[in-house]
Parts: structure tokens; C-alpha cells; sequence
């Protein structure tokens, strides 16, 4: 058996002007970090990133002669808007899967909701502390009618589900740490929407 996983750019649409990309468009991309020379006189630290998503999985068996497709899986991704100033972050927003063995046919397509939650506790919105909304998976749709649903326990404790994060830029005054909020779930629970031979 063999694998195969295709890869596309970290950005959706508009990715590149000529040889350079619109910084614009790739928003959890932090292309300012990278250092195709030295001196990397901006960056004093290692920084680990890819400005690749992975686009897709195909699984093959051999036959005797070549080796042929049994499975593929597409996902399609989304930037979903975070609504405090800050940049969205890449999202899984469905999986498609094909099965390839004797022609191509595809499954329902899953597909993945969520809901914005802040990764900051002390934030001050008016003081310019944004929220820094992420999304969190609360509900998937298996595409035959049915759902798992997620929901997630209050946090607004600092002893439990909270901690502090030390984090910046390189050349940014910020505070040594924040307090970062953590989403623990508290419930995951299906449910069937197909409907009943009548």
C-alpha cells in the first residue's frame, strides 16, 4: 500500500503578485519571520511555520504492475473571521471522501461548524487587548443526515483551565505573560436526522 498527500499554498485566493506573496492573504502566515539570508537582524530566535495546508490523501495498492488509487479524501479549508481585529487562523472546514475502485463515487461530504472563543482571559478590548478569537469544532455534520454536537465548559477561572503564556515580537514591548484561556469540552453527543421509512 502507498500514500499520497497533496499539498496547496496557505492562502485561498489572490496568493501571489509575480514571484511575491500578498501578505494580506495568507493571515496565519508569518512571512516577516522568514530569513532567506543572513544577517536575520529582525529575528533573534528560531521560528517554526509552513505556508503550505495539506489539501488531500490518496491511498493506492499495487496491482502486479502500477500502483492504482483506492481512496481519496479532499479537505477544503476556510479563514474564518475572528470579529476583534485579530487574523483568523486556518480552518478545516469539510472533507470529501471518493472511493476509486472500479469507477469514482463519492460519500457525503462532512463538514465541520464552529464557534469563536477568546484565547485571553485578561483581555481589555478598550485598553487595544484583543480577545484573539480561535475557533473550536462544535458541531459535524456526517452529510447522511446525522451530528455530533460539542459543547465546552465555562472557563473563567485562573486555577483551573487557564495559564499564564509568555509571548512577542521581535521589537514589540509587551507583558511577560497573559493569561491564556483554555476551552476544555463538556459534553460531545450525536444525534440522527434521517428521516423514517414511512
Amino acid at each position: 500500500m502507498r500514500m499520497g498527500f497533496s499539498t496547496g499554498d496557505r492562502c485561498l485566493a489572490s496568493c501571489w503578485s509575480g514571484a511575491n506573496p500578498v501578505a494580506a492573504n495568507w493571515p496565519d502566515t508569518p512571512r516577516d519571520l522568514k530569513c532567506a539570508r543572513p544577517p536575520c537582524n529582525t529575528n533573534v530566535a528560531p521560528s517554526f511555520w509552513t505556508a503550505k495546508r495539506l489539501t488531500g490523501v490518496t491511498t493506492k495498492v499495487w496491482d502486479g504492475s502500477a500502483y492504482r488509487d483506492v481512496d481519496d479524501w479532499a479537505f477544503t479549508h476556510q479563514y474564518p473571521p475572528t470579529n476583534d481585529g485579530t487574523s483568523p487562523s486556518l480552518w478545516l472546514a469539510s472533507i470529501t471522501h471518493t472511493g476509486k475502485v472500479g469507477g469514482s463515487k463519492a460519500l457525503p461530504t462532512i463538514t465541520f461548524g464552529g464557534t469563536a472563543y477568546a484565547n485571553r482571559m485578561d483581555y481589555n478590548v478598550s485598553a487595544g487587548v484583543p480577545q484573539t478569537n480561535k475557533y473550536r469544532v462544535t458541531r459535524l455534520s456526517n452529510g447522511t443526515g446525522g451530528e455530533i454536537r460539542v459543547t465546552y465548559l465555562s472557563t473563567n477561572c485562573p486555577a483551573r483551565g487557564n495559564r499564564p503564556r509568555g509571548w512577542g515580537r521581535a521589537g514589540t514591548r509587551l507583558p511577560a505573560d497573559n493569561l491564556g484561556q483554555d476551552h476544555r469540552p463538556g459534553s460531545v453527543g450525536g444525534r440522527g436526522f434521517t428521516a423514517r421509512p414511512g
